[in-house]
């Protein structure tokens, strides 16, 4: 990136917005930009179920104008296109940027954490190992009216081709052991290029199993144009 080049359209922000591209290597990223805040509501979406300080959260929803990122490279893994924003996320932090939001994960999370000042190596090696659910996709909790417990799934997996997952687990205080499990079962995929359809079964674990299922009809707040596989432990095949 030390030989990265950015360019400013003078015309475009003649009139309040902007127009740039950043590009370094392979990679290409169009931005726009915008002297207002974004919509509150995909706002919300992204930044209540994150997990960082609250100060940031306030920070980034009293925000005052906002970039739009667009990959337009070379790259056609859409990690290499994920890492790339998220670079560039990191270099905008330094220029006041205070979070990056992934609207199709509903997640978000600290600029400054992009930036790799504080990693000894590569930077985009880093962010290439990233768990996926921490910005690449989302790992949200929902409570369901009338249903016990607390359902977690992903959002946006499918930009990563990638199935999106869910679980059902007993409370919050369960959140990290479901996130790490669905980071590793996301990582496993992406990696081995396996393919995960319902029925399917996969070892995660000396002695755990797990089954990919449809969600039933009762659950029918997990259907849509994005709806997940569901994880369930069984005892044998």
């Amino acid at each position: 990136m030390a030989r990265a080049t950015f360019e400013l359209s003078p015309e475009i922000a003649q009139d309040g917005t902007l127009f740039g591209l950043a590009a370094w290597g392979s990679h290409v990223v169009r931005l726009v930009g915008f002297s207002l805040p974004m919509p509150h509501e995909a706002v919300e979406t992204c930044i209540a179920p994150s997990h960082y300080p609250q100060p940031l959260k306030a920070r980034a929803r009293s925000h005052a104008s906002h970039l739009l990122m667009y990959y337009a490279g070379r790259d056609s893994a859409p990690l290499e296109q994920f890492v790339a924003m998220a670079a560039l996320a990191g270099v905008l932090s330094h220029f006041g940027a205070s979070v990056v939001l992934n609207e199709s994960g509903h997640t978000s999370f600290p600029a400054e954490a992009l930036a790799g000042l504080d990693v000894d190596g590569d930077t985009l090696d880093v962010l290439r190992t990233l768990p996926l659910p921490i910005l690449y996709c989302g790992f949200v909790k929902h409570e369901v009216a009338g249903v016990e417990g607390v359902w977690m799934r992903t959002y946006g997996g499918e930009l990563l081709q990638l199935p999106n997952l869910a679980v059902h687990a007993r409370g919050h205080h369960e959140g990290q052991k479901h996130f790490d499990r669905v980071s590793s079962i996301l990582g496993y995929i992406l990696d081995s290029n396996a393919i995960v359809e319902a029925g399917h079964t996969m070892e995660i674990g000396a002695d755990d199993l797990i089954r990919f299922r449809r969600p039933k009809a009762v659950e029918g707040f997990l259907t849509g144009p994005s709806a997940p596989l569901v994880i369930e432990r069984v005892d044998h095949l």
